[in-house]
């Protein structure tokens, strides 16, 4: 046992090892000066001070090995886009990103026990496959696409509710939603299929003969 776990933990630090080795190295290759996207009015001295307090001159695995060591001490660096480092910016999305996976939980949850029970008591019937149907849309839509359509419906053409920043609870229904939906159409497929399996267990098919359960 004791085995197992401690090979699935080295497993589990190799494959984090190579995606950030693999993430890093792309961000790298992609065209574009970070000097120049943090500071674009600065002086073109001022952009060479960055990329050398930034380390960009030096060669990958350079770079690379600064970034482990930097992130082993729990510096992750600055933010490209805003003047102030990654671990603030997380910091300060962290309670609004908490806000979102909540609400987009709890509605998955509470969906899926209805649509799922429904289901569930009319397999195969019009009902079930309505729903199934439904349920495996919303599986296969990706989640960009939902909020990109989300958006330009709400948003764009009938203007009833923001499609970026905070500006209250009404920000946080559009990427609610657009969390929700695949998760409530996975989740009303496993109550669907055990409450189907259920019915199918020999203690309520008895039950059903005795009509106890009528």
């Amino acid at each position: 046992m004791l085995g197992t776990v401690l090979k699935r933990l080295a497993q589990g630090i190799f494959v984090t090892f190579c995606v950030i080795f693999i993430s890093f190295v792309i961000l790298r290759m992609i065209p574009g000066d970070p000097a120049k996207v943090m500071a674009p009015t600065a002086t073109v001295e001022q952009q060479q001070a960055i990329r050398d307090s930034m380390g960009l001159e030096k060669s990958i695995p350079e770079q690379f090995k600064m970034y482990m060591v930097n992130l082993f001490h729990g510096d992750l660096g600055e933010s490209y886009f805003k003047s102030d480092t990654v671990l603030n910016v997380m910091e300060q999305a962290t309670p609004l990103s908490l806000i979102l996976l909540i609400s987009s939980v709890v509605i998955s949850i509470i969906l899926s026990l209805i649509l799922g029970t429904i289901a569930g008591l009319n397999g195969n019937k019009w009902e079930d496959r309505l729903i199934s149907s439904i349920a495996v849309l919303f599986q296969s839509m990706p989640n960009y696409w939902v909020s990109s359509v989300l958006i330009i419906i709400f948003s764009v053409r009938l203007g009833l509710l923001p499609s970026m920043d905070y500006s209250g609870p009404a920000s946080c229904v559009l990427p609610t939603v657009a969390l929700a939906l695949p998760l409530t159409a996975v989740l009303t497929k496993v109550v669907r299929s055990s409450l189907i399996d259920s019915y199918n267990q020999e203690f309520v098919k008895v039950a059903y003969a005795r009509e106890i359960g009528r």
